[in-house]
């Protein structure tokens, strides 16, 4: 799933509190910086998509499907 962060210091520290504290675990994960829009992206992979959408939503986060990602 593709996640949108902020582009500051703590961004990517702020998505990694929400899953620990959700008891989510990440397989792995791929970060990265658009060259526009002040915003960085983390695709991420989760055991169970439908609750880390559910918390990473409740938690302010933007999830984005892939068209949106590439567009960035």
């Amino acid at each position: 799933m593709s996640v949108q962060i902020p582009d500051e210091e703590g961004g990517l520290t702020e998505l990694l509190r929400v899953l620990s504290e959700a008891d989510i675990s990440v397989e792995y994960l791929y970060a990265f910086v658009a060259a526009q829009g002040g915003h960085a992206y983390a695709v991420i992979r989760v055991e169970d998509n439908a609750k880390t959408e559910a918390i990473l939503a409740e938690n302010g986060f933007t999830l984005l499907n892939d068209e949106a990602l590439w567009q960035g």
